[in-house]
């Protein structure tokens, strides 16, 4: 595989996944650019780029002479594109091969794109926060009103469920009160948001 900057071959390097599993990326010994094939951009830690992007930094030509002139995809040799996406800043240079689905990227771009995506991530996490405190201040304020909801949310939590179908084991004769079923609704929209924060 040839560096689409500088023909030069590419060297095969390692990252590691937000998954723990190794990648294999190409980068160029001459210019420090980077080839992802598909989804690997997207999967590399960011302490990852960090080390790719400080190797030999002396011995990388700088990037001003690499914007000027068409470059081929490494892998399939197609032209490649500047990557359009509305939720990545155009300040970050990403070029994209349509045909094979793979990503380059100049020196330091790949460092900029991670830092990008870190802060997004911190953002969503902290939103899903602020969407979780609402819930329970809203659960808070119906108890103010009704104490009985988090009395009967107590209740549902400590009651037996059947591992198969989540159903209350036991004696349920009684008949179903609005409280119970706010209390069921306010318990259920925690469990999807627990589950939501854990799978983060």
């Amino acid at each position: 595989m040839l560096c689409p900057n500088c023909n030069k071959e590419l060297k095969e390097v390692r990252g590691i996944s937000h998954y723990g599993s190794t990648i294999k990326l190409n980068q160029c010994n001459n210019c420090g650019g980077i080839w992802f094939d598909e989804w690997e951009l997207f999967s590399l830690e960011e302490k990852e780029v960090n080390k790719l992007e400080k190797i030999k930094p002396d011995k990388f030509k700088k990037s001003h002479f690499i914007l000027k002139k068409e470059k081929l995809c490494p892998r399939c040799n197609a032209v490649l594109n500047k990557f359009k996406d509305p939720n990545i800043p155009e300040s970050i240079n990403i070029e994209n091969c349509q045909k094979c689905g793979g990503f380059w990227m100049n020196r330091g771009e790949t460092t900029k794109y991670k830092r990008y995506q870190e802060s997004k991530q911190k953002i969503l996490e902290q939103e899903k926060i602020d969407e979780f405190d609402e819930q329970i201040k809203k659960l808070l304020e119906q108890h103010s009103s009704n104490p009985s909801i988090l009395i009967n949310v107590g209740k549902i939590l400590s009651t037996r469920l059947d591992p198969y179908s989540l159903r209350p084991i036991g004696n349920l004769d009684k008949k179903e009160t609005t409280a119970d079923k706010i209390a069921i609704l306010a318990v259920n929209i925690l469990i999807i948001i627990l589950q939501s924060l854990l799978h983060l």
